[in-house]
């Protein structure tokens, strides 16, 4: 019987939280039903992975996926689009190119209310519609369209100056957290494990489709076989649920 306990725990609760979600999750995948202690690795001069999982003999080292730092400082002004984005997605449904709705005022937006629900009518009215410029009350954007895509296309809503999110451009973040997470996990001396994990948590980006982020990391990993070769798995994690990306070896 499955039994899974901390010995000793991250200080950051999020932290364990994921770990123990994961190291649920691996148990039922390699058909493990003993016993694991989750430990929380102590950090030394040098950087260490996370957390060392017994009964499973695995070192996981757990990196979150965010924009780049310049972009993260603006995140809090608008993070809250992402309910937004949701909502006329689902709506509108399938659509046969990407859509970008621009804000241009810096309005702040209501995420609830009238004010809220009659801009979501007019965005998908004029999508709809085909025009390329929408007002409604204090609030402006604009709609372009693009029908070069590479996944499957959706509609995105943000303030003007906002970088279209691309897979390559969220791949590109991604680069530098599997170079150090990678050698996190190699350079960790004090145990022999059997499995060395690299566990990607998907914290928040531009990009939200779950397809897009996945791609996002397996052309990461196209790029750096090299590294990734000296570990054994990669998996990302997406809200509730955790994809394993390949097997490296």
């Amino acid at each position: 019987m499955l039994n899974i306990k901390f010995k000793t725990h991250s200080k950051d609760p999020s932290e364990n939280e994921i770990v123990l979600h994961f190291a649920q999750h691996i148990a039922e995948e390699h058909k493990f039903d003993g016993s694991i202690e989750i430990i929380r690795i102590e950090e030394k001069e040098s950087r260490t992975p996370d957390f060392y999982l017994t009964g499973l003999d695995a070192l996981v080292e757990i990196k979150g996926i965010t924009e780049s730092h310049e972009e993260m400082s603006k995140v809090s002004s608008i993070k809250f689009l992402n309910k937004i984005n949701e909502i006329i997605n689902n709506r509108i449904g399938k659509v046969e190119e990407y859509i970008l709705v621009e804000i241009l005022n810096s309005t702040i937006l209501r995420n609830r209310g009238p004010k809220f629900k009659k801009l979501i009518e007019q965005i998908i009215k004029d999508i709809t519609s085909g025009v390329n410029f929408g007002m409604i009350g204090q609030y402006s954007y604009r709609i372009t369209r693009n029908s070069e895509f590479q996944t499957e296309p959706y509609v995105i809503v943000s303030y003007a100056g906002f970088i279209y999110p691309t897979v390559e451009g969220l791949s590109a973040e991604i680069d530098q957290l599997l170079t150090s997470g990678v050698e996190q996990l190699v350079n960790y001396e004090m145990v022999s494990p059997k499995l060395k994990i690299l566990l990607l948590n998907h914290e928040y980006t531009y990009l939200w489709q779950e397809e897009s982020i996945v791609e996002s990391v397996k052309r990461a990993i196209d790029s750096n076989v090299d590294i990734v070769s000296k570990i054994d798995y990669i998996y990302i994690k997406i809200k509730e649920k955790i994809f394993k990306i390949v097997p490296i070896k």
